[in-house]
Protein backbone atom coordinates (compact mmCIF):
# COMPACT_ATOMS: atom_id res chain seq x y z
CA UNK A 1 0.00 0.00 0.00
CA UNK A 2 2.83 2.24 0.86
CA UNK A 3 5.19 0.85 -1.66
CA UNK A 4 2.98 3.33 -4.53
CA UNK A 5 3.12 6.58 -2.72
CA UNK A 6 6.71 6.08 -2.59
CA UNK A 7 7.15 6.30 -6.85
CA UNK A 8 5.69 9.70 -6.18
CA UNK A 9 8.27 12.97 -5.77
CA UNK A 10 5.51 14.56 -3.88
CA UNK A 11 5.44 12.38 -1.30
CA UNK A 12 8.58 11.21 -0.85
CA UNK A 13 8.81 15.35 -0.41
CA UNK A 14 6.57 15.24 1.92
CA UNK A 15 8.38 12.31 4.20
CA UNK A 16 11.51 14.52 4.31
CA UNK A 17 10.11 17.48 4.83
CA UNK A 18 8.05 16.30 8.10
CA UNK A 19 11.67 14.70 9.53
CA UNK A 20 13.52 17.90 8.38
CA UNK A 21 10.87 19.85 9.73
CA UNK A 22 10.16 17.85 12.84
CA UNK A 23 14.29 18.67 13.39
CA UNK A 24 14.00 22.06 12.47
CA UNK A 25 11.56 23.21 14.80
CA UNK A 26 12.87 21.18 17.96
CA UNK A 27 16.22 23.47 17.06
CA UNK A 28 13.84 26.63 16.65
CA UNK A 29 11.99 25.63 19.98
CA UNK A 30 15.05 25.53 21.86
CA UNK A 31 16.95 28.56 20.43
CA UNK A 32 13.74 30.47 21.31
CA UNK A 33 14.91 29.80 24.69
CA UNK A 34 17.76 32.44 24.22
CA UNK A 35 17.69 34.14 21.55
CA UNK A 36 14.89 36.43 19.42
CA UNK A 37 12.08 34.56 16.93
CA UNK A 38 14.66 36.16 14.21
CA UNK A 39 17.51 34.81 15.23
CA UNK A 40 16.26 31.42 15.96
CA UNK A 41 14.47 30.95 13.02
CA UNK A 42 18.03 31.63 10.89
CA UNK A 43 20.24 28.95 12.60
CA UNK A 44 17.23 26.46 12.07
CA UNK A 45 16.82 27.15 8.70
CA UNK A 46 20.13 26.74 7.89
CA UNK A 47 20.51 23.88 9.86
CA UNK A 48 18.25 22.43 7.73
CA UNK A 49 19.28 23.76 4.63
CA UNK A 50 22.20 20.63 4.56
CA UNK A 51 19.92 18.20 5.13
CA UNK A 52 17.65 19.34 2.89
CA UNK A 53 20.10 19.60 -0.59
CA UNK A 54 21.22 15.87 0.46
CA UNK A 55 17.87 13.90 1.56
CA UNK A 56 16.30 15.86 -1.50
CA UNK A 57 18.43 15.09 -3.78
CA UNK A 58 19.04 11.46 -3.28
CA UNK A 59 15.67 10.63 -1.81
CA UNK A 60 13.11 12.34 -3.18
CA UNK A 61 14.27 13.21 -6.63
CA UNK A 62 16.85 10.72 -7.16
CA UNK A 63 19.58 12.91 -8.79
CA UNK A 64 23.11 13.22 -7.56
CA UNK A 65 24.01 16.70 -6.22
CA UNK A 66 26.03 18.68 -9.42
CA UNK A 67 28.07 21.77 -8.68
CA UNK A 68 25.23 23.66 -10.24
CA UNK A 69 22.71 22.38 -7.74
CA UNK A 70 25.24 22.69 -4.65
CA UNK A 71 25.92 26.92 -5.60
CA UNK A 72 22.42 27.58 -6.95
CA UNK A 73 20.30 25.63 -4.07
CA UNK A 74 21.24 27.72 -1.29
CA UNK A 75 19.95 30.29 -2.86
CA UNK A 76 16.96 29.35 -3.78
CA UNK A 77 16.42 28.37 -0.31
CA UNK A 78 17.84 32.08 1.07
CA UNK A 79 14.42 33.08 -1.27
CA UNK A 80 12.28 31.25 0.72
CA UNK A 81 13.95 32.16 3.53
CA UNK A 82 13.31 36.05 2.75
CA UNK A 83 9.49 34.63 2.03
CA UNK A 84 9.39 32.70 5.52
CA UNK A 85 10.78 34.94 7.35
CA UNK A 86 7.97 37.53 5.99
CA UNK A 87 5.29 35.54 6.88
CA UNK A 88 6.97 35.19 10.34
CA UNK A 89 7.07 39.03 10.89
CA UNK A 90 3.68 39.52 9.48
CA UNK A 91 2.29 36.84 11.65
CA UNK A 92 4.03 37.71 14.94
CA UNK A 93 3.72 41.42 14.62
CA UNK A 94 0.24 41.88 13.00
CA UNK A 95 -1.94 38.92 13.04
CA UNK A 96 -0.37 38.71 17.20
CA UNK A 97 0.38 34.78 16.54
CA UNK A 98 2.54 33.73 19.15
CA UNK A 99 6.22 32.96 18.09
CA UNK A 100 6.12 29.27 18.90
CA UNK A 101 3.30 28.59 16.64
CA UNK A 102 4.32 31.70 13.90
CA UNK A 103 6.37 29.22 11.98
CA UNK A 104 4.20 26.57 11.51
CA UNK A 105 1.91 29.95 9.45
CA UNK A 106 5.33 30.07 7.42
CA UNK A 107 5.95 26.37 6.90
CA UNK A 108 2.31 25.87 5.71
CA UNK A 109 2.70 28.53 2.94
CA UNK A 110 5.91 27.94 2.29
CA UNK A 111 5.64 23.96 1.18
CA UNK A 112 4.15 24.22 -2.27
CA UNK A 113 6.65 26.77 -3.16
CA UNK A 114 9.87 25.10 -2.39
CA UNK A 115 8.46 21.65 -3.73
CA UNK A 116 8.44 23.08 -7.32
CA UNK A 117 11.35 25.13 -6.51
CA UNK A 118 13.55 22.41 -5.55
CA UNK A 119 11.84 19.32 -8.52
CA UNK A 120 12.76 22.36 -11.36
CA UNK A 121 16.02 22.77 -9.91
CA UNK A 122 17.29 19.34 -9.20
CA UNK A 123 15.62 17.95 -12.72
CA UNK A 124 17.37 20.93 -14.54
CA UNK A 125 20.67 20.35 -12.96
CA UNK A 126 20.84 17.05 -14.12
CA UNK A 127 19.40 17.41 -17.26
CA UNK A 128 22.77 19.94 -17.62
CA UNK A 129 25.48 17.80 -16.28
CA UNK A 130 24.54 14.28 -17.35
CA UNK A 131 26.11 13.27 -20.77
CA UNK A 132 24.35 12.98 -24.25
CA UNK A 133 24.24 9.74 -25.89
CA UNK A 134 27.51 9.78 -27.98
CA UNK A 135 29.14 10.78 -24.42
CA UNK A 136 29.68 14.29 -24.72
Amino acid sequence: MIRPLLAHPAFRFVVVGTVITILTYALYLWLLQSFSYRIAYGVSYLAGIGCSLLLHSRYVFRTRITTRTALLYPVMYFAQYLFGLGILTVSVRLLQVPAEFALAVSIALSVPLVFFASRWLMKSAANVEQPTEDGT
